[in-house]
């Protein structure tokens, strides 16, 4: 019993998570079931097998964990309101309070202590899974990715059924969504797009493992492999975002290497310019609004005026940030009041803008730090033998959610900051000299040659 649970209780969390995750301003219920989900599933795991043989990762990767978890803790921490009011953008806001004399003696380096521990809640799924991952090496990597490729039909399924039953469609998820399209398990087509586009390099995964481990059934899996691929492919293109368009090509190429591995640094290659066009045509056609939206036309809701104020908010609150969580009371603040329609920006539709917003200087730095790591344990992956194909799609599924975090906040949804921590877990364990485990939980080590 024990040892079944073992094995199936992080698929089926991620498949949880999946489903019921794919909301970043919505589902409030699905996604606080989620985070108790995830707190319970974290505590029962760490106190019933603290360790397997004890965590093989990079020797960057836990430093790395520290310094986001001290940037995060730094908005907790307790201040004077004399010393409070001399950080940038909040002296204002003390004057505002001693008009209403509201004056506490004690306050905390974020604008909302509420907020940052609501957006902290936010995430807690995906700390639970990089906490578990880190811990249990033998957890069976296919498993999850097969999770992965299943949930990716069942949602081009369901997107067809939205798309064909029109807005009103008993089958959305969300009240707030992009209604008349594909969405899938998500309330943003935006999202779905990136999901399908991870999916697609872990079913390439997922066959290169199967003919790893049965050679002479090579030809049926390639066909299998590829009939999945292409319907997987179509629902990006009916799914009808700028972001699927953008990214669909150098993924689709990138996730070919995997079944090739012989040729992968020519794909790489190849696929590197083509992700430079997909994202010029992102820049260029409305940063990645959804083609057939009406939201693509609305001038002061578009990105650059988004990216513009918030950058405007972001100098004001330099270098120290507003806090976490603060985005949208902050925005607010900062929009034309001219220009304010009957919808409202909860995210700045780029999460490095809004992290530099929310932390400040230190959030400058962790973003550089990690994608100087993510940039490193892409080279180590370079190096690694065929037999490692989990590894090659956690990066080509990392670094699709890292160009889309460009114009997006996919980060923001569950669904997609759990698959994001999955993938890094897997990619901090690259080069350390594991013995291979065929089912793919082990699978990173440099001098494995196929």
């Amino acid at each position: 019993m024990i040892d079944a649970w073992k094995r199936t209780y992080l698929p089926m969390f991620l498949l949880l998570c999946l489903i019921f995750g794919g909301a970043s301003n919505g589902g409030f219920f699905e996604n606080a079931i989620l985070q108790v989900v995830a707190v319970a599933m974290a505590c029962t795991v760490l106190a019933i097998s603290p360790a397997s043989g004890g965590p093989h990762t990079d020797w960057a990767f836990p430093w790395l964990v520290l310094g986001v978890i001290f940037v995060v803790a730094l908005q907790f921490l307790p201040l004077p309101l004399s010393l409070w009011k001399l950080l940038p953008g909040r002296g204002e806001i003390a004057a505002e309070l001693g008009l209403i004399s509201v004056i506490p003696e004690w306050t905390f380096v974020t604008l909302s202590i509420h907020d940052s521990l609501a957006s902290l809640a936010w995430f807690l799924p995906a700390i639970s899974m990089a906490a578990v991952l880190y811990v249990r090496r033998e957890v069976e990597i296919w498993a999850l990715a097969i999770v992965i490729v299943a949930t990716a039909f069942f949602a081009i399924g369901l997107g067809l059924v939205q798309f064909l039953s029109g807005p009103e469609s008993a089958a959305y998820f969300y009240r707030f969504t992009n209604r008349g399209l594909m969405v899938g398990f998500f309330s943003n087509a935006n999202h779905m797009a990136t999901f399908l586009l991870v999916a697609l390099p872990f079913l390439a995964a997922v066959i290169r493992h199967s003919i790893l481990e049965r050679p002479r059934q090579r030809r049926e899996l390639m066909l299998l492999g590829a009939v999945a691929g292409g319907f997987i492919f179509l629902g990006v293109v009916l799914v009808g975002s700028l972001t699927g368009y953008a990214l669909a090509i150098p993924v689709l190429a990138l996730s070919c290497g995997i079944l090739i591995p012989y040729r992968k640094k020519l794909v790489v290659i190849g696929a590197l310019p083509l992700l430079l066009f997909g994202l010029g045509l992102v820049a260029l056609t409305d940063e990645g609004a959804n083609v057939f939206s009406e939201e693509s036309a609305g001038a002061e809701r578009g990105r650059q005026q988004i990216f513009s104020t918030t950058i405007e908010a972001a100098s004001d609150f330099f270098p120290v940030g507003s806090g976490l969580g603060t985005f949208r009371d902050v925005y607010d603040n900062y929009e034309d009041l001219d220009a304010v329609a009957n919808v409202y920006v909860n995210h700045a539709h780029s999460d490095y803008l809004e992290i530099l917003l929310e932390f400040g200087l230190l959030g400058v730095v962790a973003i550089v730090a990690f994608l100087v790591w993510w940039a490193s344990r892409i080279r180590v992956v370079m190096t690694v033998g065929t037999e490692v194909p989990f590894l090659y799609a956690s990066a080509i599924a990392s670094g699709t959610i890292l160009a889309h975090s460009i114009w997006d906040y996919p980060l923001r949804t569950t669904a997609l900051s759990t698959t994001f921590a999955l993938c890094c877990l897997m990619l901090a364990r690259a080069g350390r000299g594991a013995p291979r485990d065929p089912r793919g939980a082990q699978e990173a080590r440099p001098d494995a040659r196929h």
